[in-house]
């Protein structure tokens, strides 16, 4: 009946206990503030501690909360993985140029950082630079066939693995 209590129990003593998957999953939690009481330095902490094992991941998902939270660091966080051309960290990145989180809108720059994410096979980055970039009408129906392709990749993704980072 314990458990039924709290349900992050027995990842919280996997977490404890140094297991990477776990302190990602509980510094969510953390983040969140759903199934515990919200505590950001204790989810960044999670999330630092299982860096050494899960390095990019630890460090995007870090960046993601840091950004969610209006925390101009969360650049810090990934500069490292952007230059690295790490997509999912170069998607964080056009994301807040996107939505001009820190600063003003600006398109063309997370145009750039879509794109550059792109490379690295990230398909939701594929498709915001595809439909982002500035085409005329003529070319908008020349490449609408690419940008359903481009969809439907995207959702056989997912369905394969909801976890996948190219989504």
């Amino acid at each position: 009946m314990a458990a039924s209590k709290n349900p992050l129990a027995g990842w919280q003593k996997l977490a404890e206990a140094g297991d990477p998957d776990a302190q990602i999953i509980v510094a969510w939690e953390y983040a969140k503030g759903k199934l515990v009481a919200k505590d950001l330095s204790r989810a960044v902490a999670l999330f630092r501690a299982a860096e050494p094992a899960k390095g990019r991941l630890a460090r995007f998902n870090l960046a993601k909360v840091l950004m969610m939270n209006r925390d101009q660091s969360f650049e810090e966080v990934i500069r490292q993985d952007c230059n690295a051309g790490f997509g999912p960290a170069l998607y964080l990145m056009g994301v807040a140029e996107f939505k001009g989180i820190f600063h003003d809108r600006n398109i063309e720059r997370a145009v750039e950082y879509f794109s550059a994410a792109a490379q690295d096979n990230h398909v939701t980055s594929e498709f915001f630079a595809w439909r982002l970039q500035k085409k005329s009408i003529l070319r908008w129906l020349v490449t609408l066939p690419y940008g359903i392709g481009l969809s439907f990749r995207g959702f056989a993704i997912c369905l394969r693995d909801p976890d996948d980072l190219r989504m």
